[in-house]
């Protein structure tokens, strides 16, 4: 009985690991209204995605943006178009989506930090550093979109984590989801394609289990797709965001 209550004790429970997010979620929340008190101004990116938000809000067309010298991903611009609907303000929908997500971070980290170390002291530590992190807190106060892809990827690396210590399938399929979204939030994402199909190919390769391998990767990139052409759906099918990748990308070079 001894040896359980100790086991106990060393082991938080469910209940106890749920108390800790929601503390480090509003502890980070916190922090973060205080930044905005103190830095109310908004940055120059952050002023442009509201303005493309706005625009897009008025016109209800995604295709009016082409008209706009930029390549961002519609899902940001989305979601505070959508919450502009209930507050009436892309200032106060972008923020507050932002200092939403920021705390989810936190979260996020603490979460990854335990998933990896299975240390209780060592996941705090890391959540305070999610917490007070500068750069993390600088931009949850602005409508950027570092937000929404920090947090994707930070869940990414949880599903990743969990399979190299117990292998499903079924989160091959929750990679290739969560990639699809991050996709929409920053181009950069496409570099995790590499990261989980090593680690596919890691797990199933090292024994011999070939048709597991392709059937994995099958499911991974199933899910990719299936989760960026429902996203689609947010700009009308309007796919010119992703062709203007290619133009942008000339210039660059013949620059």
């Amino acid at each position: 009985m001894h040896s359980t209550l100790c086991k106990t004790i060393k082991q938080p429970s469910k209940w106890s690991t749920d108390l800790d997010c929601l503390i480090i979620f509003l502890a980070s929340i916190a922090v973060r209204l205080f930044k905005l008190a103190m830095e109310p101004l908004l940055v120059r990116d952050g002023a442009f995605y509201l303005r493309l938000a706005e625009t897009w809000n008025k016109t209800g067309d995604y295709s009016e943006l082409n008209q706009e010298l930029t390549i961002v991903p519609p899902l940001p611009l989305w979601c505070i178009k959508t919450l502009m609907n209930f507050c009436g303000s892309a200032e106060i929908a972008g923020r507050s989506l932002s200092i939403f997500l920021g705390g989810l971070i936190s979260v996020v980290g603490f979460l990854l930090a335990k998933e990896i170390t299975h240390n209780s002291r060592i996941s705090l530590i890391a959540a305070l550093c999610f917490i007070f992190h500068p750069h993390l807190v600088s931009y949850s106060i602005q409508p950027l979109r570092e937000n929404y892809y920090i947090l994707l990827i930070g869940l990414l690396l949880i599903t990743m984590v969990r399979n190299f210590r117990n292998v499903r399938t079924t989160r091959w399929f929750v990679c290739g989801v969560i990639l699809g979204t991050a996709f929409f939030c920053r181009y950069e994402a496409l570099e995790f394609f590499i990261i989980v199909l090593t680690e596919i190919a890691f797990l199933k390769l090292k024994k011999n289990s070939i048709v597991p391998f392709f059937a994995s990767v099958c499911i991974f990139l199933l899910a990719f797709a299936l989760t960026s052409l429902s996203l689609l759906t947010c700009t009308g099918g309007d796919y010119s965001f992703v062709y203007r990748i290619d133009k942008y990308s000339n210039n660059i070079l013949a620059e």
